[in-house]
């Protein structure tokens, strides 16, 4: 996310719109932005008053709006005579942002992370789904119950223990990854069972581990939460963020034949 403090202003004004306005004055923060390695990807006139600028890093964009030859610039809602939100029309016009690849990260995931696999018989021909996962996320039981309790076929559901949620999660995650049979144990969490105190001392040596998961997986991927759900095919890698049944089953039905089971080095057997 590019590094700004957000400023709520808003305006009603009612402009028209020019592009291609002079850079000669670019205020020091929007040059301060590109020197850090914000890509400024145009500047453009929204009256004699106001000037926009679109910048994007990496897979985030914003646009940002100066007083015309000052140094002062907003970030927010800026508003037409009707209540219309400018600023996003600004966007759509001005901003061109990247689709993600994530096929990269998803060899990060399996290679640098470790998770096990719902005990499903897949077809000869396997689809892989993978989870960054929350052992104490409400919306990462339910994509538990929908993905792993249904024991769906056609395709591998791989889940990835993460601490998002504190230092609770860190201990459930890691009693997870050390368990004999993880699968079994997390259905019973969500059945109600916690974890002896003993069971989370002997997990321990896997804390660092789910440090990593935790890193990696929500760095990978840009999540800002759990579940992170990353479903890959012959068309690519597609990610969605949350738990949306409607919308996770959608992209299911869609499955096709995808590349070889996932790399073995990390998988942890169910049992």
């Amino acid at each position: 996310m590019i590094n700004i403090k957000k400023i709520g202003i808003a305006f009603l004004c009612l402009f028209s719109i020019g592009i291609n306005a002079s850079e000669k004055d670019t205020p020091t923060l929007i040059k301060r932005l590109v020197e850090g390695g914000v890509e400024l990807q145009q500047v453009f006139e929204i009256n004699e008053h106001l000037t926009g600028y679109s910048l994007i890093e990496g897979t985030n964009g914003m646009v940002l709006i100066s007083v015309t030859g000052t140094d002062l610039v907003m970030n927010g809602d800026l508003l037409d005579a009707n209540g219309n939100n400018m600023t996003e029309v600004f966007k759509t016009e001005y901003l061109e942002i990247p689709e993600p690849d994530y096929t990269a990260a998803l060899e990060i995931l399996k290679n640098d992370t470790k998770y096990f696999e719902s005990p499903v018989k897949s077809s000869k021909k396997k689809n892989s789904i993978w989870v960054l996962h929350d052992p104490s996320c409400g919306y990462c039981k339910k994509a538990w119950k929908y993905l792993h309790v249904n024991r769906w076929n056609d395709y591998t559901v791989n889940w990835v223990p993460v601490a998002a949620l504190g230092q609770t999660s860190l201990e459930y995650s890691a009693f997870l990854l050390n368990a004999d049979s993880p699968g079994k144990e997390m259905t019973d969490m969500i059945n109600g069972m916690k974890p002896s105190e003993k069971m989370i001392a002997k997990a321990q040596p896997f804390h660092d581990q789910v440090r990593i998961n935790t890193s990696v997986g929500m760095k990978a991927f840009n999540a800002k939460g759990t579940p992170a759900i990353i479903v890959q095919n012959e068309k690519g890698v597609k990610v969605l963020y949350g738990f949306n049944e409607a919308e996770l089953k959608k992209v299911m039905s869609c499955l096709l034949y995808t590349s070889d089971a996932a790399d073995e080095r990390s998988r942890v057997d169910l049992g």
